[in-house]
Formats: structure tokens, C-alpha cells, sequence
């Protein structure tokens, strides 16, 4: 399990949720509820047509139960091809970036989200015990590096998400 704090400022600086991908988000713990009662929160202040379960969800305490509203909101939603694994896959790996120089070690984190992601083929060229992509550059360090170009190459590909 990933264990990354990913506040809800961090997301809308990066990204829009639909209510499906804040219940994936919930479902597989990569935020706790305030992000989806701020989510709420946001959507009140952007639209004068707010639906009343979002303005319900606004108005819940961290401490109340969301799964239940967000749930109905994300089943209200039209239905869309939307690869939710996808944007989480980038949110988290653009937050572990971000927090790369607090992180003990960054690329054995890369590398547990790599597995618990089942092993997506996009972000192989920057998990450390993947081939290399090009020849050793002759240091650890220098093929760190590397990695790190890698991955930083790899969140602004997909920051269109």
C-alpha cells in the first residue's frame, strides 16, 4: 500500500477529478475524505448549479462518512472511457516527485508504486531495476540521474490528464 499524503491543493494544481476518479481515489486510499468534501467545496464556488448531494458532500465534517454521497455522485455522472488507474498512477508519482528530496528514497518508493500499479510498461524507464533505457553512463549517480530525467520527462508527458 502506498502510503503518500496527497492534499487536495496538490490535485486541483494538477489536475480535475470527476466524481468516479474521487471515489477510486477514496476506494483505493489514496486520499482521505476531506479531499472529496474539498472537491465539493471547490465545485460550489465554480458553478451556480451544484447538485444536492454536492452540496450535502460540502457540508460534511472530516469525521462523517462521504463514501456514500461521493459513491452517487460518481454513479450520476454520464458515463466516459476514463482510465481512473491512469491519473491516480500520475498524481501520486508527480506528488513522490515533488517530495523527492523529504523521501529517504525515492526510487525504491517509484518502484513499490510501479508493483502496487501492476507493473505499468509506461513508467519502466525510470524503475531503478528495469533495463536501462541507453547505455551505463559509468556511475551510479549519473544513471540515477538519468532515472530522475526520466521520470520528471514521464509526469510532463502526462500532466495533461
Amino acid at each position: 500500500m502506498i502510503n503518500i499524503d496527497i492534499p487536495y491543493g496538490f490535485i486541483a494544481s494538477h489536475t480535475h477529478l470527476s466524481w468516479s476518479e474521487v471515489k477510486f481515489g477514496l476506494d483505493e486510499q489514496y486520499i482521505d475524505p476531506s479531499v472529496a468534501i474539498e472537491v465539493a467545496v471547490n465545485r460550489l464556488c465554480q458553478t451556480d448549479d451544484a447538485s444536492a448531494d454536492e452540496i450535502h458532500l460540502a457540508g460534511l465534517s472530516e469525521d462523517d462518512s462521504v463514501s456514500d454521497v461521493v459513491c452517487s455522485l460518481a454513479s450520476s455522472e454520464a458515463a466516459k472511457d476514463v482510465d481512473n488507474r491512469r491519473k491516480w498512477l500520475y498524481l501520486i508519482l508527480a506528488r513522490a516527485y515533488d517530495l523527492r528530496e523529504s523521501i529517504n528514497d525515492p526510487l525504491a518508493l517509484v518502484e513499490e508504486i510501479y508493483s502496487d500499479f501492476d507493473y505499468p510498461e509506461k513508467i519502466t524507464g525510470f524503475v531503478r531495476y528495469m533495463p536501462m533505457d541507453g547505455p551505463d553512463l559509468g556511475s551510479k549517480d549519473k544513471n540515477e540521474a538519468r532515472l530522475f530525467e526520466n521520470w520528471r520527462a514521464y509526469l510532463e508527458k502526462e500532466s495533461s490528464l
